[in-house]
């Protein structure tokens, strides 16, 4: 529903390498969401350009190239129902920041952003679910976006946790972009030696007996699986509303959820909606 038309650019640690790289967000030259690498190649994002390898999604160009963590920033631009941006880097990785999607959100909102006078809308006609083992992923049609997700991590500090979250702008600033990356670890120096960025302000470490971090929110954890479903939802190349469920879901999951829906006959639709509809338009009210 909406496109940008500045720029802005931030540097930050990126959390593979420990380097710094500097993110640029720029206006798109084509409808879409598209990444440019440090070659400049660029890449629209869809299910099938892009790949989950050590627990984050990354976007891969046409010379095999890739952008590694795209989840977290494009969560916040799904947040704020962007549907034309372009995203650059000059490393192979987008910044870590705080390890959640609110310094994203900041920059977003230190750009000029206007309405478009019309966008394309996917209208979900049936449930798509994929399982693995005891875990699934699932979306049904639905006129607003929601997300209930649950998790079950077996720890003896962090056992089962449920959230439910009705989407809207405001309300994803508040109770979703605070949550930060997390994982189940002995120590820091373990960490480091495969997430050579990672520190215990933007990443939360648990270990087998103790957090190692501390908790910025109640349920992070949970809060922060919504956070990169949300990234990982906005892979799909069309704005869309739809319910969404899951217990235990990943990045793999989700792909692949988006992959099934965009390849089953008669799964969605596609609308174009017009300048004089959006204002009654119900899924245009959760970007307020």
């Amino acid at each position: 529903m909406y496109k940008i038309v500045s720029t802005i650019s931030e540097s930050g640690i990126c959390l593979y390498s420990g380097e710094i790289s500097k993110l640029t967000l720029a206006p798109s030259l084509s409808e879409g969401i598209w990444f440019k690498n440090k070659y400049g190649l660029r890449e629209k994002i869809s299910p099938f350009s892009v790949v989950i390898e050590n627990h984050n999604t990354s976007i891969v160009f046409k010379d095999g190239s890739r952008i590694k963590l795209i989840e977290h920033i494009l969560s916040a631009i799904a947040s704020m129902g962007i549907s034309d941006i372009e995203i650059s880097v000059d490393s192979d990785e987008i910044p870590l920041f705080d390890g959640s999607s609110l310094s994203y959100l900041m920059l977003l909102k230190e750009l000029t952003i206007v309405k478009k006078d019309s966008f394309e809308y996917a209208v979900l006609n049936k449930t798509i679910r994929i399982e693995e083992g005891d875990f699934f992923v699932e979306i049904s049609p639905s006129n607003k976006i929601s997300y209930d997700f649950a998790i079950d991590f077996n720890h003896s500090l962090f056992g089962k946790e449920n959230f439910k979250f009705d989407f809207s702008t405001k309300k994803y600033e508040s109770d979703i972009a605070l949550a930060r990356t997390f994982g189940f670890i002995d120590d820091l120096s373990s960490v480091q030696s495969f997430f050579k960025g990672a520190t215990l302000n933007n990443t939360i470490i648990i270990s087998n007996n103790e957090l190692l971090s501390t908790f910025r929110i109640e349920k992070e954890l949970v809060r922060h699986k919504i956070l990169d479903a949300i990234g990982d939802m906005r892979c799909f190349p069309y704005l869309m509303s739809f319910k969404y469920k899951s217990f235990g879901g990943s990045h793999k999951l989700n792909n692949l959820l988006l992959q099934k829906l965009y390849t089953e006959e008669g799964a969605f639709e596609v609308i174009k909606i017009s300048e004089e509809k959006i204002e009654n338009f119900e899924f245009a009210l959760s970007y307020v």
